[in-house]
């Protein structure tokens, strides 16, 4: 069957109201169905250098919807979450599915405003500027992730303002007042873990700062959930192997269980994420044991004066014997 794509208007979200696209074994490779939403990229370009890796055993979230929608209305997306629930995986994925050139910047409180616009470079007596990553990304239909936003000093993260708002046009006043344009494809997506719904939560993530509230009010914000229990397993069982079922329940178990405590103050490890999760999981896997690959993947983080009460809680999960149980 021949392909039909009826693409809707550019800057409107897919709905109810637009038809979606004919489904065949002959799907162009730039482009991304999901739950009724379509990504498509429109001005495909070879820089294969800055194409993500698909990961074949990544599971998208249901609210990726909504990051496909703000993409296709051409609107910034800030995903506000717990420290390794795949806020920027999931931007990654997306881009590696339609073949989407990406890049991607760590903020700190040494983030510098060059960092991201540029600067005057001399070289034998002679001046010469280099794009930083806002403008070289806009240029070159780039999508571009801004990661720990909420790390980033306040007064660096001003100079985005504009480029944030409908049409937005960078200036560069160091490179003799250059304009530049976003190109049709340039996005740019913030992740943050103490922003909006995960503001209450801002004593778990040390460095954090507090942002301005227009800044904040030029993102749709998404609040990042974590895996539920049944695709956190099977994220699990098929990323570790050597571990028995029982076992890959009984932590997946123990990490639901520490997120709910967490709300209410009760566990000593304040952020329980998947990434801790396959962490363990795999320590389990080499060791042998549940107890000695939480050991090592986690349980020192926490004062040695909690182990005593949270091998009880292992118990719990795992049974009395716990040291010797074979995986």
């Amino acid at each position: 069957m021949d392909k039909t794509v009826k693409i809707h208007p550019d800057g409107v979200a897919w709905g109810n109201m637009y038809p979606r696209l004919f489904k065949s074994e002959n799907r162009p490779s730039n482009v991304f169905f999901y739950k009724g939403r379509i990504l498509v990229n429109k001005d495909y370009i070879e820089l294969k250098n800055l194409i993500p890796e698909t990961d074949i055993f990544f599971k998208f979230q249901p609210k990726t919807r909504d990051i496909i929608d703000c993409i296709n209305a051409n609107e910034p997306v800030l995903l506000t979450g717990e420290g390794g629930s795949g806020k920027t995986t999931t931007i990654e994925q997306l881009a590696s599915k339609i073949g989407q050139p990406v890049m991607r910047i760590n903020f700190s409180i040494e983030t510098r405003i060059s960092d991201l616009l540029g600067k005057v470079h001399v070289k034998s007596g002679k001046t010469y500027w280099t794009d930083g990553v806002l403008p070289y990304c806009m240029k070159n239909n780039i999508w571009l992730i801004l990661d720990e936003i909420d790390a980033a000093d306040p007064s660096v993260l001003m100079l985005l303002h504009p480029v944030l708002e409908d049409g937005g046009k960078l200036i560069l006043k160091e490179n003799e007042g250059e304009c530049v344009n976003k190109s049709p494809m340039f996005r740019i997506f913030g992740t943050a873990n103490t922003i909006g719904a995960m503001k209450d939560q801002s004593n778990s993530y040390n460095g954090t700062n507090d942002m301005n509230g227009a800044f904040i009010d030029r993102w749709t914000v998404i609040k990042w959930p974590n895996l539920t229990f049944k695709d956190e397993l099977k994220v699990l069982k098929t990323k570790v192997g050597g571990l028995k079922h029982r076992t890959a329940v009984n932590i997946c178990k123990f990490a639901q269980d520490v997120r709910e405590k967490n709300t209410k103050n009760d566990f000593p490890l304040e952020v329980f994420s998947t990434r801790l999760v396959l962490k363990w999981g795999k320590k389990t896997a080499l060791l042998k044991s549940p107890i000695e690959g939480a050991k090592i993947a986690w349980m020192d983080k926490i004062a040695e004066s909690e182990h005593a009460g949270l091998i009880k809680i292992f118990e719990l999960y795992f049974g009395k014997a716990v040291k010797k149980k074979k995986i």
